[in-house]
């Protein structure tokens, strides 16, 4: 059903095979929902950052919450991290 994924955040590459992304998923939910995600101006950087930082954990990569959030105030930050998890 789904494909693997893989997430990049500073200097790592993190991969998520298939039948581990329905618990990605629900990882990145805890944080933020679909609904959050198709409509950006409903969604909180914290919430954003949390997230993000949720989906690197369960891939087994390591992240600070507030770096993330530093991120998304840098050139395209919040935009690629928001494609990101979406």
């Amino acid at each position: 059903m789904f494909e693997p994924i893989e997430i990049k955040y500073k200097d790592q590459t993190l991969s998520v095979p298939a039948n581990k992304v329905l618990g990605l998923i629900a990882s990145i939910e805890q944080h933020v929902n679909i609904v959050q995600l198709s409509d950006p101006s409903s969604l909180s950087y914290v919430a954003l950052a949390r997230a993000y930082a949720a989906a690197i954990w369960y891939a087994g990569g390591k992240a600070n919450v507030e770096e993330v959030y530093a991120l998304l105030f840098e050139e395209g930050g919040a935009s690629s991290v928001q494609s990101a998890i979406t």
